[in-house]
């Protein structure tokens, strides 16, 4: 869906929701940012997508081996993660920039992972970087050229319209552990509220988002949203809460959780 079509409405009576979602989603984590594995390796029993970041903003060769082979014998597809050394720290980047850093992490993954790379999720500052269409247009590019199968983009971003205009495919991303703003973006983080950490509130947020193409923002307002992949962050105190929540809920729903990368 275009970032312009998001539509926002007063949060309606309970009573007169309708299902209009999906049949199937993803749900994914991002891994491999912490020295300390036992929460990503935890999650692998409940996601069935991860992307694992390549050693700039966090990771390293050992990880993306060790993580990706746990996390293929489980049957969990494997993605790459890649970012800019700062993290999660906003700024301004080029699009020679982010083309090269996600081709030098496409490479670092694919060189050291124990699994087929299934999918690309720019990470932190480069994922919100992309929404410079320009930027949109590098990453989405670069992606093609590196014949990644899936990149995952923000649903209603600019890099979401960068990937199909580029021929390349695109899932759709929604997150369950992060406060939104009425417009669809996320909210900074930093600010309060930011960080979800309430099991209950990702698993009903969960179900609104793929059954009724919705979510609520920090003001109550209803934000349209159609999402392929769900996404929890292996850093959050609550990851692992969350997603013990989240996928019986979704699967108790008649949902089918199974990897993007899956027919």
């Amino acid at each position: 869906m275009a970032e312009e079509d998001l539509k926002t409405s007063s949060r309606p009576a309970a009573s007169s929701d309708s299902l209009v979602g999906v049949e199937r989603v993803d749900l994914n984590a991002d891994a491999g940012e912490s020295e300390d594995s036992s929460t990503d390796e935890a999650l692998l029993d409940f996601v069935t997508s991860v992307s694992l970041a390549c050693g700039v903003h966090a990771g390293s060769p050992a990880a993306i081996a060790s993580l990706s082979a746990k996390a293929r014998a489980k049957g969990v597809g494997v993605g790459a993660h890649p970012g800019l050394p700062e993290g999660r720290k906003p700024r301004i980047i080029s699009p020679m920039e982010a083309e090269e850093a996600v081709r030098i992490q496409i490479e670092t993954f694919r060189k050291h992972s124990q699994a087929p790379l299934q999918h690309a999720k720019p990470h932190g500052a480069l994922y919100h970087a992309a929404r410079d269409p320009r930027v949109a247009k590098a990453v989405a590019e670069a992606v093609r050229e590196l014949g990644v199968p899936i990149l995952v983009a923000q649903a209603g971003s600019p890099l979401e319209r960068a990937a199909k205009e580029a021929g390349v495919r695109v899932v759709a991303e929604a997150f369950l552990d992060r406060a939104y703003e009425p417009d669809g973006r996320l909210v900074a983080r930093g600010r309060p509220g930011a960080i979800l950490e309430d099991a209950g509130e990702a698993g009903g947020r969960a179900l609104d988002i793929v059954l009724r193409n919705r979510l609520f923002a920090v003001n109550g307002r209803e934000v349209a949203v159609r999402a392929g992949t769900l996404c929890v962050h292996s850093d959050n105190p609550a990851a692992l809460a969350i997603a013990r929540v989240v996928r019986p809920a979704l699967e108790e729903a008649g949902v089918v959780v199974r990897p993007m990368g899956d027919p």
